[in-house]
């Protein structure tokens, strides 16, 4: 199943994290050193306000701006005081592990952390990215897939 893709765009002070799975979402997640709005400028969303930074060869993204109708993983409620801390890191070619530190104290009593390492499927970065999309009534991807002829 297709994931995601990461392009890191240095001249541009950013980062894109683009979802080309179901969803076809993406994030731009500033590395430029500004901070994240204050005050009513912070406008709440599903996926909230990102900001980055690069530590070693890790990327840190800071989020916060939540509404309270996002939930994590599909299981865990969250509410608009979620700050959430991810790290992606590239232990090697072949490998990149997610970290992720959850804090929400009107959810959780104490913040807690997710690790989950991801294996690159794509044979070489020269590859494109894996097209998805949804087909309306599709019952069967061997169906759509076979020959026509």
């Amino acid at each position: 199943a297709p994931g995601f893709e990461i392009v890191d765009a240095p001249d541009e002070r950013r980062v894109y994290l683009l979802n080309i799975a179901g969803p076809h979402s993406w994030r731009v997640i500033y590395t430029d050193g500004r901070p994240h709005p204050a005050g009513a400028a912070l406008k709440p969303s599903f996926f909230g306000h990102w900001v980055g930074r690069w530590e070693g060869d890790s990327l840190v993204i800071d989020t916060v701006g939540f509404n309270e109708k996002q939930w994590l993983a599909g299981s865990y409620p969250t509410t608009d005081q979620l700050h959430l801390i991810e790290r992606i890191s590239r232990p090697n070619l072949k490998t990149l592990i997610y970290e992720a530190t959850i804090d929400d104290p009107k959810v959780f009593t104490r913040p807690w952390k997710i690790t989950i390492p991801n294996t690159r499927v794509k044979p070489s970065a020269d590859d494109e990215p894996w097209e998805s999309a949804c087909h309306e009534g599709e019952r069967s991807a061997d169906l759509m897939l076979q020959d026509t002829k």
